[in-house]
């Protein structure tokens, strides 16, 4: 299981933010907020890379369980070890994906979980209960 905190709720908040003319090609504006709350834990789900960038999927530790796919800029992160459970896949494009067994083998899955697909929405909310118990 990974957790990390949150630090900052826009990406116009960090200082030095490596990548930034990446970021800038897919936020608008820079100053969006997440719909994060700063200093709360959050479960991380998963990684993305998009355009070189990292982003994770997270869900609140405490609160509503919604799936978020964020960038990782805006979180307080060291080293953690990967869950046994989880898979990496390259994607087109030279992105990257780390996810769970159970969600790998969907794909676009993250679409579908948003346009609330009953399937992928019980995987990956059994995914979140198996965090919240572990």
């Amino acid at each position: 299981m990974i957790k990390t905190q949150c630090r900052y709720l826009a990406l116009s908040e960090v200082d030095d933010l490596n990548g930034i003319c990446e970021y800038k090609k897919m936020v608008h504006p820079i100053s969006y907020e997440f719909d994060l709350i700063r200093g709360n834990e959050y479960f991380v789900l998963g990684a993305l890379t998009r355009h070189g960038t990292p982003w994770l999927y997270i869900a609140p530790i405490k609160g509503d369980k919604q799936l978020r796919l964020v960038p990782s800029a805006l979180f307080m992160f060291d080293w953690k070890k990967v869950p046994k459970n989880w898979f990496i896949r390259f994607l087109r494009y030279g992105e990257i994906e780390l996810l769970p067994a159970s969600m790998v083998t969907i794909d676009g899955w993250f679409e579908k979980y948003v346009d609330d697909d009953i399937n992928v929405v019980k995987i990956v909310e059994e995914e979140i209960d198996r965090l919240c118990t572990g």
